[in-house]
């Protein structure tokens, strides 16, 4: 049986995959384009947040520094495009 800690990494790498394609960092792979919507981009980033913090009391190592990585990496991305946007 698949536990709830697998389901919410798997839905948190959807989830990142995400919002680097709402930046638009990265094209949609059903079409190839890419398209900003920030919106979109934040909420998707908040949550990988939060379930980031329901894993890391789980995590240790090098497996913590990437969840941490993760997060941080995609925060700093949005705050740039969000500068760039004005």
């Amino acid at each position: 049986p698949v536990d709830i800690w697998a389901v919410l990494r798997y839905c948190m790498l959807m989830l990142h995959s995400q919002a680097w394609q709402h930046m638009g960092l990265v094209p949609d792979p059903s079409t190839g384009e890419t398209k900003k919507d920030l919106e979109q981009a934040k909420a998707a980033i908040d949550a990988v947040a939060y379930i980031a913090g329901q894993l890391e009391p789980r995590l240790a190592g090098q497996e913590l520094r990437d969840l941490r990585s993760m997060v941080s990496d995609l925060r700093l991305n949005f705050v740039q495009q969000q500068s760039q946007g004005k």
